[in-house]
């Protein structure tokens, strides 16, 4: 762990004794390793946002950023951090001051900007966020709550807290006044509208190995807002993370548009084409999307076909006839279709939406769940399914439990991916009729149902859970196809 190494930054926090995000050497590891990956921090200057004891800096300058600086309120906090900082580096600075104030003042641009902890502590989230994007060059990372309101994972809300705490720098006390917690999908469009794009959907550090500690980041609490208050049961975690890279942006708040009279005229003439197809404000799988499933996939999914004929041969070479097959996210039973008049003749799918049930060619093998079927597996084929799930890693786990020996699972999804793959992959959509304006709402229908995960995260993942015999067979753009076995 490398804060093991460091062992100061968490002795003298106070925050190393309450009970909820507790800071121990494994949870800060942990954190940093997925925040701010050293890659993505090596030569570049960085902004801390209250900073706290400092460990931010640390981490960063460690792993080779060029400059550091830390604000910070609290007096206590910003002096240890200060002297903490001081035994290892000479470039960095620890501003004591208020996260308004520093704002107003400060002329300089920073590579990138970190607010762990701080956002909600802000009512006007969008302005802070605003003056942030002004003075980062590339990358703004943010560590908040979740709203205690939040019931799915697409609900762009943010809830306006009567008592939220922040820590101070004596332990086991905490400052309360009002604040708000801003949604995944909300702060994705707030952030989208200043220029800075969620390419990766949330990060998750890595599960604590200590369970004595609450791992605030994979699992679900009940949460109040102070003690006494009845409990809500979410299904969520405490926090979340994510990181924004600079881009160009796509959308606008229309208090700006009104203001640069950028009206639509409507006139028959001049009025935009209505698109062929009309999306969802969120994307579900009804009965809209289960009339066009096979102009969605072949427009949208590169390989389609083949990575479907490819499982099929994969099947075919590794087990018998009888081998018992399923498909997560069957549909409306292509696949399954396919394995049947290919001779095989235990396949069976699992669903969650009922539009796709009740649209299905082989309801009879379709188990309605939205957990993975107990089961002795063989053969467990997800394709294109598990990136709208949540809670990706316990459904991989519950795969793998619930096959048998050697079992193969072959998997499928949208992985993280840059500016310029994506580029690509609406040239593929355009390349097949799709319409600037079905890319662009199609885009926005999917913010917070569909989060991308890295390569690396599903490889880490998968080794984890036990998975053995781990590659690619399928690759195109962002698209990628695992082949694994138990």
């Amino acid at each position: 762990m490398f804060f093991d190494n460091y062992p100061e930054f968490i002795t003298n926090d106070s925050r190393s004794n309450r009970g909820v995000s507790r800071v121990t050497s494994e949870s800060l590891t942990n954190r940093h390793k997925v925040a701010l990956p050293d890659n993505l921090i090596k030569d570049c200057s960085i902004l801390d946002l209250g900073s706290c004891y400092g460990a931010t800096g640390q981490w960063c300058l460690a792993n080779g950023a060029t400059h550091y600086t830390g604000v910070e309120i609290q007096h206590d906090m910003a002096q240890k951090s200060n002297e903490m900082l001081s035994n290892y580096w000479n470039n960095f600075e620890i501003i004591e001051k208020d996260i308004d104030t520093f704002l107003n003042e400060n002329d300089k641009k920073y590579d990138v900007t970190v607010l762990f902890g701080v956002l909600y502590a802000y009512l006007d989230q969008h302005g802070l966020l605003k003056r942030v994007s002004e003075i980062t060059n590339k990358i703004i990372v943010v560590d908040t709550l979740y709203p205690r309101k939040m019931v799915k994972s697409y609900d762009a809300i943010i809830e306006v807290l009567r008592k939220q705490h922040i820590n101070s720098s004596k332990e086991n006390t905490a400052y309360v006044g009002i604040g708000a917690a801003i949604s995944p999908a909300a702060l994705d469009i707030v952030m989208d509208v200043l220029g800075f794009v969620n390419r990766e959907g949330l990060l998750y550090p890595e599960s604590l190995v200590d369970l004595t500690v609450p791992d605030s980041y994979n699992t679900i609490v009940a949460r109040g807002e102070t003690p006494g208050d009845s409990k809500i049961y979410t299904q969520f975690p405490f926090r979340y993370i994510s990181r924004f890279n600079k881009a160009n942006s796509k959308f606008k708040v229309v208090s700006d548009v009104v203001k640069n009279d950028e009206m639509l005229s409507t006139t028959s003439t001049t009025m935009r084409k209505t698109p062929k197809i009309l999306w969802n404000k969120h994307w579900v799988f009804d009965s809209s999307v289960a009339d066009r499933y096979e102009q969605e996939v072949n427009n949208h999914i590169p390989d389609y076909d083949r990575v479907i004929d490819m499982c099929i041969n994969c099947i075919d070479i590794n087990f018998n006839k009888d081998v018992k097959v399923i498909d997560v996210g069957s549909a409306k039973g292509n696949t399954m279709d396919k394995l049947l008049s290919h001779g095989f003749s235990n396949v069976y799918g699992v669903e969650t939406s009922k539009a796709m049930y009740s649209s299905s060619k082989h309801k009879d093998r379709v188990i309605m769940s939205e957990t993975f079927p107990d089961g002795d597996w063989d053969v467990v084929l997800a394709n294109w399914t598990l990136h709208f799930i949540n809670e990706r890693e316990q459904y991989l786990k519950d795969i793998y439990d619930n096959m048998s020996e050697n079992g193969m699972l072959i998997l499928s999804d949208k992985m993280a991916f840059t500016e310029d793959i994506e580029s690509l992959y609406h040239n593929f959509k355009r390349s097949n009729g799709v319409t600037e304006d079905e890319i662009t709402s199609k885009k926005q229908s999917l913010i917070g149902v569909l989060n991308t995960k890295s390569f690396m995260w599903y490889l880490n993942t998968m080794e984890k859970i036990g998975f053995r015999d781990i590659q690619i067979i399928n690759a195109n753009m962002m698209f990628n196809t695992l082949y694994a076995r138990k």
